[in-house]
């Protein structure tokens, strides 16, 4: 399975960004995301990527609605200023007090959900956002601990990736290869049910805070470090370049370590 003709599949990376007009504390410097942030754009400017992919938790918690909803129209206003294709999947912050319509309004997505395809790799983004009665996230009614992707969002899932031979990335906020509380509840079934579909060649995910990476049935998942930390001085994002399944290297910036995965035949 190769990429279709000769050029690299470029992705600009971030997850975790946590912005939010509050005091900094032992955890997070949650303004100091807004830096961050502008220190990525540029970052992608510069390596001229294809794309860019937010994992999640744009903003951090605020004291009220309205001010959720500023904090959200600020970070995704600095993402946009990298001037390329971008997509979202929404983190448990995005949607604990502001609902789903109201996130994807000021993202400019149609739905929690992307599906596209570029430089012949397609890129599929989860909403993992759902309690175990299948209630999506929204005006706190969440448990930032519990989060399900409904059967019926998962067979729609599984089908769509049967449908098409193309070498596929999945994109996510909570974690599919690990069983904790960072994780889909049933992430074990996920992966049952994507393991046969030899397409899906990389799943990359935020939430847990950690830099991680672990093989499940021949495909990799990489956790990536979040950009929001205690320090102004901190972050983290990074850069996927593909060449094809086989070969491709995340470059890494200031927190986030850098990744290889190279196949000789």
């Amino acid at each position: 399975m190769t990429i279709p003709g000769p050029n690299l599949l470029k992705i600009g990376l971030v997850t975790d960004i946590h912005y939010a007009d509050t005091p900094a504390n032992e955890k997070r410097d949650t303004r100091a995301s807004l830096h961050r942030v502008r220190q990525a754009v540029n970052a992608f400017q510069k390596h001229d990527v294809d794309v860019v992919v937010c994992l999640g938790d744009l903003i951090h918690s605020g004291p009220d609605i309205e001010a959720e909803r500023s904090y959200m129209q600020t970070i995704v206003a600095e993402l946009r200023q990298v001037n390329r294709p971008i997509y979202f999947c929404l983190g448990n912050h995005c949607v604990d007090r502001l609902a789903k319509p109201e996130v994807l309004e000021i993202v400019g997505q149609p739905t929690a959900t992307f599906d596209a395809t570029h430089q012949g790799i397609r890129l599929m983004g989860l909403d993992t956002c759902f309690n175990p009665d299948g209630s999506p996230y929204g005006r706190l009614n969440s448990d930032w601990r519990v989060a399900v992707l409904p059967t019926e969002q998962m067979a729609q899932l599984v089908g769509s990736i049967s449908e098409r031979a193309t070498p596929t990335i999945l994109f996510c906020h909570h974690r599919l290869d690990a069983f904790d509380d960072w994780s889909l509840r049933n992430a074990q079934q996920l992966c049952h049910s994507i393991n046969p579909h030899r397409q899906v060649f990389l799943v990359l995910q935020g939430h847990a805070h950690i830099n991680e990476v672990c093989e499940i049935a021949g495909r990799t998942h990489i956790t990536l470090e979040p950009m929001v930390g205690c320090s102004a001085a901190h972050n983290a994002y990074s850069i996927l370049t593909i060449e094809s399944p086989q070969n491709y290297r995340l470059q890494g910036f200031v927190s986030q370590p850098s990744y290889s995965h190279r196949h000789e035949p």
